[in-house]
């Protein structure tokens, strides 16, 4: 068929009923639906509606207040292969009438692109009734011609064969019957019925949702449905052309089949914007953009959205996990690669399943992952087999684990700003050490640590059985966290301890980090006090930044931002931005490394404040008790006054 153009159709809404000025007390059908009456005072010629109004139902009928005041819906209508792949759906908002039926059909037909042709034949329980009316409204006018609804005219409209002996009229029989048509026996009539038997055990949770909360479960349910069904389908050949797309002539990666075709859409096939080949690694893309739009005009807030097939600009949209992995340590050392490089892709929120997906882990193995897990952007413990949360551990492992949670808890704030970074400069959250030190040979190629934004360097241990780690420090200031004690040689390779209940974590001079103390959950703790860790670069400075808000707004214009700077001896807190005043922000601890000099006095705001210590051996001070209100005053200092 050559390529037509979009469908016009009349609107086939009911026509307005109004009061018949003639006959008093009577009334008359007017020409036009409720939508289109104007249109009786501007021309003569059938309405019509464009792309935009094909999902609009406020005209459906003429009792316009009683058809609103329904706020759930009556139940939805499908578009289907023979197959079971859906095609199309949607809702119904009062009776499955041909007129909408037939709406939606043309609805159907409209999303698919020009080049597609119709198939042979359509299947409907009530196609007798659908065909009369589409013929009535192709007669007369109200549904346009166009080379698309003359090729619906040109379809064969049959009755499934479950419902075919409901239907005697001798109409229904010549012209509707299934059984009239040898090509119709291989094809499954009754898809449709048997795909409705799946959906009632959803009756119940689709009868408590309101529109529009329905049409996003049932995007996503049919999206499942069909998911299955295409990754079995194997096409050989284009389904819409007599020439072959030959695979061979074409780059094939190691995938799974080693065919381009294999578990997935025939390269050839057509969609309405290019073929298969070029748009196949955009299904996810495409399909986690329209989840976040959606999610974001249903709930009116910031979605979450995980999704593990991705396309350059997925982040945007989209967390990311790194797939199927395996419970070896091997797989645990090749996840840092993979999310390093996904950051450097743009998705930055990713992340890999901690103790492993496929296989049986072990008490070592989850233990040393989950440690290594809590300094992944996307923190999740997933698997296939058997149960693998802490729980089953010993208790050992359980507060192990419970550590390395709460220590990526207690960094909230930090991961909290460095994801409001990678949004609004797009800046990666993790990132190897040779792009911070670019001039230092040695970073180059080191894929078993890496930092976390430009401060905090992980070296965890990747090798079972061994209590050390190998571990590289570029040349500057380092200290060691929690105690804050300075690591001594730099420019080399050093030797760490690292037994089970250790994963080695070094904060680099010169950054400040704004923490908070954990809760049990990230609502809880949100209204915990915060904590600034101060780590001293060899210029004896620092700073640092904290951005906060409700974590839910999608436009980010009520929140609070702070920049730090800590430059002879004293810390200055500058509160930039202070409009949001729901969350208790108060600092409670400042603990600041590399003080070279005992400290007799801190001074906060220009008071006394006697609350601190100083760690003489790890020249490590720490004040606390400061109960200080952050967004009080635009400046705020804290001093220390050491010995001369």
């Amino acid at each position: 068929m050559p390529p037509s153009g979009d469908i016009e159709w009349g609107c086939g809404f009911r026509a307005e009923m109004i009061p018949d000025k003639d006959n008093p007390g009577y009334w008359k059908n007017t020409k036009y639906c409720p939508k289109h009456i104007y249109l009786e005072h501007i021309q003569a010629a059938p309405c019509s509606i464009d792309k935009d109004d094909y999902n609009v139902v406020d005209c459906n009928v003429s009792r316009t207040d009683r058809y609103c005041s329904r706020r759930t819906s009556y139940g939805v209508i499908l578009t289907m292969c023979n197959c079971g792949i859906i095609l199309n759906f949607n809702e119904l908002y009062r009776s499955e009438s041909p007129t909408r039926v037939l709406h939606h059909l043309c609805t159907t037909i409209n999303c698919l692109s020009p080049s597609v042709p119709l198939p042979k034949y359509l299947i409907y329980d009530n196609a007798c009734g659908l065909l009369l009316t589409f013929q009535n409204r192709f007669e007369n006018g109200h549904i346009h011609h166009t080379a698309r609804t003359d090729a619906l005219d040109n379809m064969i409209f049959l009755i499934d064969k479950f419902h075919i002996g409901n239907h005697t009229r001798p109409m229904c029989q010549a012209q509707t019957n299934p059984y009239k048509y040898p090509d119709v026996n291989g094809i499954n009539t009754v898809v449709c019925e048997q795909t409705n038997l799946k959906l009632k055990k959803y009756q119940n949770t689709l009868s408590s949702f309101s529109f529009p909360k329905s049409k996003i479960f049932y995007l996503l349910l049919f999206n499942f449905m069909n998911y299955p069904l295409l990754h079995l389908l194997y096409v050989t050949q284009r389904p819409y052309s007599s020439e072959p797309l030959n695979s061979t002539k074409q780059f094939t990666p190691d995938v799974l089949g080693g065919k381009l075709s294999a578990s997935t859409v025939c390269p050839s096939a057509q969609h309405a914007l290019s073929s298969h080949y070029n748009l196949h690694n955009m299904y996810g893309y495409f399909e986690a953009k329209a989840t976040n739009i959606a999610l974001k005009a249903i709930r009116g807030k910031r979605p979450f959205v995980l999704s593990r097939s991705s396309f350059a600009g997925s982040g945007q949209y989209t967390a990311h996990w790194t797939g199927d992995n395996k419970s070896t340590f091997k797989d645990m050392y090749f996840s840092i690669s993979a999310i390093l490089s996904f950051n450097m892709f743009g998705l930055t929120n990713v992340g890999a399943d901690i103790c492993g997906f496929g296989l049986d882990t072990t008490e070592e193995l989850c233990t040393r992952w989950m440690q290594l897990g809590a300094f992944y952007p996307f923190m999740r413990n997933h698997n296939a087999g058997k149960d693998q949360d802490p729980a089953v551990f010993s208790w050992t492992a359980q507060q192990i684990m419970k550590q390395a949670v709460l220590m990526r808890y207690s960094l909230t704030p930090f991961w909290y700003t460095l994801h409001y970074q990678a949004t609004v400069s797009s800046k990666t959250l993790i990132q190897p050490l040779h792009f911070e030190f670019s001039d230092d040979e040695n970073t180059l190629g080191i894929d078993q640590q890496f930092l976390l934004g430009r401060a905090i360097l992980v070296s965890p241990n990747l090798i079972s059985n061994t209590t050390t780690v190998n571990a590289y420090f570029p040349r500057d200031i380092w200290y060691q966290y929690p105690s804050g004690k300075k690591v001594e040689s730099v420019g080399v390779f050093a030797n760490l301890d690292a037994p089970l209940d250790k994963i080695n974590v070094h904060i680099r001079g010169g950054f400040i980090i704004p923490m908070q103390i954990p809760g049990d959950n990230l609502m809880l703790s949100r209204g915990n006090p915060f904590i600034l860790i101060v780590a001293l670069s060899s210029f004896r400075n620092a700073t640092g930044n904290l951005f906060w808000d409700d974590g839910d707004s999608i436009e980010t214009k009520i929140y609070n931002y702070f920049e730090f700077s800590s430059v002879e001896n004293t810390l200055t807190i500058n509160a930039t931005v202070t409009n949001y005043t729901d969350s208790p922000m108060r600092l409670e601890l400042v603990r600041i490394f590399g003080v070279n000099q005992s400290v007799t006095d801190v001074i906060v705001n220009g008071k006394e404040h006697i609350d601190f210590f100083y760690n003489i051996s790890d020249q490590v001070l720490v004040i606390y008790a400061l109960d200080l209100a952050m967004i009080e005053q635009t400046i705020q200092t804290i001093q220390w006054i050491t010995m001369k």
